[in-house]
């Protein structure tokens, strides 16, 4: 059954990349030159590379801006965008480095991270990348990684032929990786100018978290399940992977609940059979227990000052079938932060369908 909670976060994961990170101070460029000062949401990347929503100040309207209608747009924390035209549509890339190699990025809605190049001289392309498993003659799976963009980077530099082998030796394109790559390039060969490194230096965050709340079990289709409330407690590790998204959280953490089991409490001989076989009468009891659960999940919660939204899912890796999903409010004050929220249960005890309900309070810090 545990497929079932890697399809449901398939289909929540893009969902959480494109609700409101809030807003940030940037400019949105109109032309290459003409500027517009404001606020600009920050969304997902993928969201970010289909539209720019703008306001000049906090209570003023919205404005939509497709990669058709403007040049570009940036924060002032230095993440960058500009439109460039890619298999015949527009998108807005992320510019990462500016110099001798121009490197951009963009997110697909499935998370996945495409890289591209350009130069004075040469196209805007697209380092491709493609990993595959292979068998080898003696039928042993081995792991092929396509060279492709290792002999574009390589081709696009060969003016400067010592980086041949920093090109070919670059496993799998990535944003630490081309950037320094782009940058040993520009060096190498411009001597009068440095190169702009447009690249936010978002790290990944760690939450703390310690919650606490009450659950109840309803009674069962059949009746043999008693309903009852407990409390119910617990902490969080949370992640952020600035790669994947600054709002997205996967989530490991130790809590304690409690599940009914069927408890014998009589066994009674009845009578014995001509063939010498016993039958008996069992009598079984529904009692909770106390249990601890593993919940492992991902969760959407930007930590912007205030008050936010903060949605998730959580599985529990100890038991078979045992999913929770979660809906709240969270108040943010610098690192610290104070959160509500409702959880909704399913999972299955004494071979019976079970739902609960339940309500929590944590707190939260966060590590940079």
């Amino acid at each position: 059954m545990k497929h079932y909670f890697f399809i449901l976060l398939n289909l929540l994961i893009p969902s959480l990349l494109i609700a409101q990170h809030g807003y940030q101070e940037g400019y949105v460029l109109v032309t290459a030159e003409d500027t517009i000062y404001g606020l600009i949401e920050n969304k997902s990347y993928y969201e970010n590379s289909m539209k720019c929503n703008f306001k000049k100040n906090i209570d003023d309207t919205i404005t939509h801006y497709s990669p058709n209608e403007v040049f570009g747009f940036r924060f002032s924390e230095g993440k960058y965008y500009i439109s460039k035209e890619f298999e015949n549509q527009r998108y807005f890339f992320e510019y990462l480095i500016n110099g001798k190699l121009n490197v951009y990025s963009k997110q697909d809605r499935d998370l996945s991270n495409h890289y591209f190049i350009e130069k004075d001289t040469l196209p805007f392309k697209e380092l491709k990348f493609k990993s595959q498993i292979t068998l080898d003659e003696n039928g042993i799976q081995r792991i092929a990684n396509s060279k492709t963009h290792n002999l574009l980077l390589s081709y696009y530099t060969s003016d400067y032929p010592q980086l041949k082998e920093a090109a070919m030796n670059i496993e799998e394109p990535n944003s630490s990786s081309l950037i320094k790559f782009a940058k040993d390039y520009h060096n190498a060969i411009c001597n009068n100018q440095s190169c702009i490194i447009y690249e936010k230096k978002t790290k990944m965050l760690m939450e703390l978290e310690i919650n606490g709340g009450v659950s109840h079990i309803f009674v069962d289709s059949t009746s043999y399940i008693p309903q009852k409330s407990f409390a119910t407690g617990g902490f969080m590790f949370n992640l952020m992977v600035p790669q994947i998204s600054e709002a997205i959280f996967f989530g490991l953490g130790l809590s304690y609940y409690q599940y009914p089991e069927r408890i014998l409490i009589n066994k009674e001989l009845l009578y014995t059979t001509l063939y010498g076989d016993s039958i008996f009468k069992w009598t079984y009891e529904t009692k909770y227990k106390s249990h601890i659960q593993l919940p492992f999940g991902v969760y959407y919660n930007n930590h912007r000052p205030g008050l936010s939204p903060i949605f998730g899912l959580s599985t529990n890796i100890l038991y078979f079938f045992d999913f929770k999903a979660l809906c709240g409010i969270n108040y943010q004050r610098d690192l610290l932060a104070i959160k509500l929220y409702g959880e909704y249960s399913m999972f299955t005890a004494v071979n019976s369908y079970l739902k609960s309900v339940g309500i929590k309070i944590g707190i939260s810090y966060l590590i940079k």
